[in-house]
């Protein structure tokens, strides 16, 4: 990648995809999960951390694998 943020021809963008960036797509997973569900209990935020992270490992793994 340049200093511009473009990705150089020919290299594969999933393989210098960033832990800060999966992270941040948990984390948006995880707002979008406690908006349509609308609870807030301590038991209930864990549990759609786990969620989340699940989901965004399954989305990293099919983009991953898709070549």
């Amino acid at each position: 990648m340049d200093e511009l943020g473009i990705i150089d021809e020919g290299v594969d963008w999933r393989t210098r995809l960033g832990q800060d960036i999966r992270d941040r797509v948990t984390h948006d997973i995880l707002v979008s999960l406690q908006m349509k569900l609308k609870t807030t209990t301590s038991t209930t935020l864990i549990d759609l951390q786990n969620v989340a992270a699940r989901i965004e490992e399954r989305i990293y793994k099919i983009a991953i694998d898709f070549v």
